[in-house]
């Protein structure tokens, strides 16, 4: 009762830290669920497209839906379903 401002800063400071563990635990656990729904998670891969125009380097991560039939027929092994691929 003596010290209420030092004990009111370390009560708040133990708060503030079980909260930053706890929105890490949740981050940390959503990225190791993400597309773990389909039923086989574990063959589900992204590509990657780059290139370069005049503007710079271009980056894009989803897969335009007209690479499917070329992506199935030069890679047989590959499986699209609904534009993801398996």
């Amino acid at each position: 009762m003596k010290n209420k401002i030092f004990s009111l800063i370390n009560i708040l400071g133990l708060a503030l830290g079980f909260a930053c563990c706890i929105i890490i635990f949740v981050f940390v656990q959503n990225e190791f669920s993400f597309d773990r729904f389909h039923q086989n998670s574990d063959n589900i891969y992204r590509i990657k497209f780059e290139g370069k125009s005049s503007s710079g380097n271009t980056k894009f991560i989803t897969t335009p839906p007209v690479w499917d039939p070329e992506l199935s027929n030069k890679y047989p092994e590959i499986l699209i379903f609904w534009g993801v691929v398996f």
